[in-house]
């Protein structure tokens, strides 16, 4: 991102907010404020350079646009983002309260799982198996209590045969981001000025 250019192009950004690095060193960064991600290629043979232009745009028509929408090919204040070994990008689609699916290079969503203002998204490297933030409710302030959670959810092609299916819930006040180890245990960041840390126990504990 160049400093100071925040208007909608193929080569700048409003707001960037989550990263994710496919196979081959594709770059994938959402822009919130222009309701998009943003797909950088990595050039052949070479690397990154400044100002380069991004090869593709997922949530809008095209470099220009920045509306938010509910669609299939719309997104509405994207935050994190992750993509899996089979190069499939997960993008926590906060405004529209879902994470979104996609195969790179299609801009058309192919599947979507529901959340209460999902900031963040991790997908496994061993079980493919994805963990999605999940504000239940955010109003903190009046001495209103906060309820999070993170949840995880099987693998994309066991989720596609059941939407709606999810493996576990891990109680957490305000999960903003959600990281996995080498073992795919979740790391997750709150609000609450910490780290928290889970292991196996904990997650198959917490049962949906």
């Amino acid at each position: 991102k160049n400093a100071d250019q925040s208007d909608a192009t193929q080569a700048t950004m409003a707001g960037p907010y989550g990263i994710a690095v496919d196979k081959v060193g594709n770059v994938a960064v959402s822009d919130g404020p222009h309701h998009r991600v943003l797909v950088f290629p990595r050039p052949s043979g070479g690397d990154f350079t400044n100002t380069q232009a991004a090869s593709s745009v997922i949530g809008q028509p095209d470099f220009s646009s920045t509306s938010p929408g509910n669609g299939a090919t719309n997104l509405n204040l994207p935050s994190g983002v992750a993509i899996d070994a089979s190069d499939r990008l997960y993008v926590a689609d906060t405004g529209n309260n879902r994470v979104q699916i996609f195969s790179i290079g299609n801009p058309t969503a192919t599947l979507s799982i529901s959340a209460k203002s999902p900031y963040d998204v991790a997908v496994g490297a061993t079980t493919g198996e994805i963990w999605v933030t999940d504000f239940t409710s955010v109003n903190i302030g009046g001495g209103q209590s906060v309820a999070g959670r993170v949840v995880r959810y099987p693998a994309y092609d066991q989720l596609a045969l059941n939407p709606g299916q999810a493996l576990s819930v891990l109680p957490e006040p305000t999960p903003f981001a959600v990281k996995l180890d080498p073992f795919d245990n979740p790391i997750i960041a709150d609000a609450f000025n910490r780290i928290v840390f889970f292991f196996p126990a904990a997650i198959y504990k917490n049962s949906a």
